[in-house]
């Protein structure tokens, strides 16, 4: 199934675990239009945007994903593979500090606003959609080999061998 063209698809599913390495650095909210001018969030005297600014952090988390899809022949040698994968790396965290506020006064005048503020947290979740395509002729004849492979492990390790007709008997030893 989907190794033909025209064929409907195979299913794809799968799961991973790892580790991801986050650095936070430099993360600043700005604000190009602000809606009232004459607010709070006007912009400055040369057009300086206001903005606000946290500290970074780092760290490193578990990480788990699934993911599901469908993969196409498009020809003997091409595969589109559509999916949908999710990925769960744990909570992201900055360091305590100060966060930068900074505001531009109806006069132009720029106001800076340290505000101390203690270590913060927020999941850091993903959803993917994803389209891989793969060609090769090399596809055929890789899974040729490792479904020769895999025949053989299950002969090895059950004794159990598929006979003609689609019946199972046990091998001979």
């Amino acid at each position: 199934m989907g190794d033909r063209p025209g064929s409907p698809g195979a299913a794809l599913l799968g799961a991973g675990i790892g580790i991801t390495d986050y650095r936070l650095s430099g993360y600043v909210q700005r604000f190009p239009g602000p809606d009232d001018p004459q607010g709070s969030l006007r912009r400055g005297p040369s057009g300086e945007v206001p903005f606000t600014a946290l500290p970074g952090g780092s760290g490193r988390n578990f990480t788990w994903m699934l993911t599901a899809g469908v993969a196409v022949a498009d020809s003997p040698s091409i595969r589109l593979d559509p999916s949908y994968r999710y990925t769960d790396a744990g909570e992201i965290r900055t360091d305590a500090g100060d966060i930068a506020i900074v505001r531009y006064r109806e006069d132009g005048a720029r106001r800076e606003i340290p505000v101390r503020i203690n270590e913060t947290f927020a999941d850091y979740r993903i959803h993917s959609l994803l389209v891989v395509l793969r060609f090769g002729v090399w596809l055929d004849k890789q899974r040729s080999r490792l479904g020769e492979k895999l025949t053989y492990v299950v002969r090895s390790v059950t004794g159990i061998t598929q006979v003609p007709g689609g019946r199972t008997g046990e091998e001979p030893r």
